[in-house]
């Protein structure tokens, strides 16, 4: 009996000792399981209870980079050398003790050096005595699983076209910078863009054309970014632009001018080059909100504004621009009405000789009043006017109205200031703008000298031949010409040194710290400076303090308009508006 069974113990040792060398599967393994694991597309092992490869497939030879004699007889040591992970040979070993499967994901490298990424199960096979005897691994290979993963995450996270970063990504950067932000004490600006006409570039050129000039805008904004700034895209069109680390909103205008930079150079568009150009809308973060999502809308409001001012427009979010849809509809409708049903009213608020407390001037605003509603804030009803285009109604009427206006307080023997009016873009780009401003000072028998026009920078930018062409035909008329809210759009020397500008206000933004701020208090003395200059006086707005007032003073600031001197006044309140406000300061 003892030497029968030795017999077949040596029997059985020679055969499995042929089958490893001729890379056969051991006898005690089911022939069933043979023919899956030859056919199979994972790669299979076959390993005795101490760890060494008795048997392996083709798929093994793929996964690992060893040929299947190379793998044959392969120790548990080798296999060991060959993993990232230790965890897995413990729990082999663990496996083979308890006589348990398990699975795990292994990180390893293949014979090359190169990583592999495998989904391994692990059998455990009992002999006839119930110990294990062989293990069977199978090992699925995840790089192409990681490779589609990889994919996804970046067709998620980044633009197919252009590479830029996806809305998704925009918007996780976005929460991210946000809350840098606010623990740093910075602002976030966002910018969404778009190319002005890109659809008739589209339409002429072709859909290929287009994309190649999408790719090519998107690099050069890549390009214009400080570190740490982001650009994406948004639409199809529409990039957007994440200005991290700001310290003032009043910063931003100039770091968006080096962006829209991108459009000073030609484009090459189906071997022709195109000069382009963009509008730009911008909400600014903790002062508009410090929600994601409301912040990119916000910022899709101002370029809204800003594509309906025309080309090159630059627009910064504002509350009143929020009007939603149902209120939208309602006010527009009556307000296509107002001004023939005499709803529009005009205040005005006075502006001072900052030196010596004399009314220097004043501006006027428009006001609506309805039976109903009382007076609807400008901040509702401005923007419908813009929106709808009834701006140039409403703008010409309130043209009229000043004239009417100044005529009446000469007649009762007032001492007539010049009135300055705000010149919306649309209406600033109407052809007959001179023409109707010469008919309705003639018709109240006013001198144009005495009117004063605010046009905001982004208007000048559209087209710079009709902008030259109108100021001059403005000025020939004899009317004064004032820049509002200077230094928060393109702030350029170019159009000051070739224009035809008398004033230049000063925006609050600057003047609402000019007393405990060094930097506004140097910003506003270098606007001054460089006004006087080129003969140019200057008008601070927003004084609130007299301390505010004092340094503006020592910064020569010709003159100053706010609450510290007078609130807009209606015009039928006429004792108030030549009082005198400011004689004592």
């Amino acid at each position: 009996m003892t030497d029968s069974k030795g017999t077949g113990d040596e029997t059985r040792a020679r055969s499995e000792s042929a089958s490893a060398a001729s890379g056969s599967l051991p006898e005690d393994v089911s022939a069933c399981l043979v023919e899956a694991a030859v056919r199979s597309n994972d790669a299979v092992l076959v390993l005795d209870a101490g760890g060494t490869i008795l048997w392996s497939n083709e798929a093994a030879e793929r996964l690992t980079g060893y040929s299947r004699a190379e793998l044959q007889g392969m120790s548990a040591a080798a296999l060991r050398d060959a993993l990232l992970d230790n965890s897995f040979s413990l729990a082999l070993v663990e496996a083979i003790t308890a006589g348990r499967s398990f699975r795990t994901l292994l990180t390893g490298r293949r014979k090359s050096g190169e990583l592999c990424y495998a989904d391994v199960s692990v059998t455990c096979l009992p002999g006839p005595s119930g110990a294990v005897t062989r293990l069977l691994a199978v090992a699925r290979d995840l790089a192409q699983s990681r490779l589609m993963e990889n994919e996804m995450r970046r067709l998620a996270y980044f633009d197919p076209l252009t590479g830029l970063a996806s809305r998704s990504l925009f918007l996780d950067r976005l929460t991210q910078a946000l809350g840098r932000a606010a623990a740093g004490d910075r602002l976030v600006a966002v910018v969404t863009l778009d190319v002005d006409g890109f659809r008739r570039i589209n339409e002429a050129f072709g859909p290929t054309a287009g994309d190649d000039l999408l790719r090519a805008v998107g690099a050069r904004l890549s390009g214009r970014l400080r570190e740490g700034d982001t650009v994406g895209r948004l639409g199809s069109d529409e990039f957007g632009v994440l200005l991290v680390d700001m310290k003032r909103s009043a910063s931003v205008p100039a770091v968006l001018d080096k962006i829209l930079s991108t459009f000073d150079e030609p484009f090459p568009v189906a071997g022709q080059d195109l000069m382009l150009s963009a509008c730009a809308g911008v909400s600014v973060a903790p002062e508009d909100g410090d929600e994601p999502l409301a912040l990119l809308k916000q910022s899709g409001l101002a370029l809204a504004r800003a594509r309906a001012e025309g080309p090159r427009s630059q627009r910064f979010f504002r509350r009143e621009m929020d009007v939603h849809g149902g209120e939208f509809l309602s006010l527009a409708v009556r307000l296509r009405h107002a001004a023939e049903r005499n709803e529009f009213v005009a205040h005005f608020q006075p502006y001072f000789d900052a030196r010596r407390g004399s009314m220097a001037g004043m501006e006027a605003l428009i006001r609506w009043q309805t039976p109903d509603l009382g007076i609807v804030p400008p901040s509702r009803f401005i923007p419908v006017l813009e929106e709808t285009g009834l701006i140039v109604e409403a703008g010409y009427w309130m043209i009229g109205e000043v004239c009417r206006r100044l005529r009446a307080w000469r007649d009762a023997g007032r001492a007539v200031v010049p009135v300055a009016i705000n010149l919306s873009p649309l209406q600033f780009r109407q052809r007959d703008l001179a023409r109707t401003i010469a008919r309705l000072a003639r018709e109240a028998d006013v001198p144009p000298d005495r009117l004063v026009f605010e046009i905001t920078e982004s208007t000048f930018m559209h087209d710079l031949a009709f902008t030259q062409a109108t100021l001059e035909e403005l000025k020939r008329l004899g009317v004064t010409i004032a820049i509002d809210d200077f230094g928060t759009g393109y702030s350029s020397l170019n159009y000051l040194k070739r224009f035809p500008v008398d004033l230049l206000k000063i925006d609050q933004s600057f003047v609402r710290e000019v007393s405990t701020d060094l930097d506004d208090a140097t910003l506003v003395f270098t606007i001054v400076s460089m006004a006087h200059n080129l003969g140019i006086r200057t008008i601070a707005e927003g004084v609130e303090t007299d301390e505010q007032l004092r340094i503006l003073r020592i910064l020569r600031c010709d003159m100053v308009q706010g609450y510290l001197f007078a609130r807009p006044i209606p015009a039928a309140e006429e004792a108030r508006l030549f009082s005198g406000w400011a004689a004592g300061r």
